[in-house]
């Protein structure tokens, strides 16, 4: 039986006027040319990516099923979403609640400054987040934590929410570079479902949107 996972999927439309409905779900599926979840392989993501302008020096994914679940429970069900980690690895509270729209990542990001103390979220870490990862071949890895980077942001995304990521993704990643009061790690974590999990495709969770 499969399990089903809601994804709560943000419009660009609502983002920017800080709404969020359920409504904004059905938009999102007309304005971003959001589609259900393909099994995708190495190839089909690397031509994905340089088709949008992706950088994927910083890209991993997910060994299995087991690690996918898990990714997603961190993010929240959010895809693209934004968690933020300080220089001690903890996670940065920059909105009330993992649901509200992630139009405050975009300030969060751009307002990110080493000299400021930030609320944290004692809920998980930066270690919950780098487990059960791997490259985009399948090869088990993990993100090496840049000793001089005073944040990190790390940014989920998925191809089948269409050109919402190189509409959120390319411009939450080049407002990190950007920033001149911080010195940022940019990590995107790819939350597609892949060929190499070895599963049938009836295996595969049911993505609701």
């Amino acid at each position: 039986m499969k399990s089903k996972i809601t994804i709560f999927s943000l419009v660009l439309v609502l983002l920017m006027t800080g709404g969020c409905k359920k409504i904004g779900t059905k938009l999102l599926l007309v304005y971003s040319g959001a589609h259900e979840p393909r099994i995708e392989t190495t190839e089909s993501l690397r031509k994905y990516m340089q088709k949008k302008d992706m950088t994927s020096d910083n890209v991993f994914t997910t060994q299995n099923l087991d690690s996918f679940q898990n990714q997603m429970s961190l993010s929240g069900g959010g895809v693209p979403e934004v968690l933020i980690f300080s220089k001690n690895l903890d996670n940065i509270t920059y909105r009330d609640t993992i649901l509200d729209c992630n139009a405050p990542a975009f300030r969060a990001i751009l307002g990110l400054d080493k000299n400021k103390t930030y609320k944290i979220n004692e809920n998980f870490n930066f270690d919950d987040i780098n487990t059960g990862l791997c490259d985009l071949e399948g090869n088990p890895t993990t993100i090496t934590v840049d000793n001089n980077a005073d944040f990190i942001v790390v940014i989920y995304w998925a191809k089948y929410v269409g050109k919402l990521n190189k509409e959120q993704v390319n411009v939450m990643e080049k407002d990190a570079i950007d920033n001149t009061n911080a010195n940022i790690q940019v990590v995107k974590i790819n939350l597609d479902y892949q060929s190499f999990w070895g599963l049938d495709e009836d295996d595969y969770p049911e993505i609701k949107f």
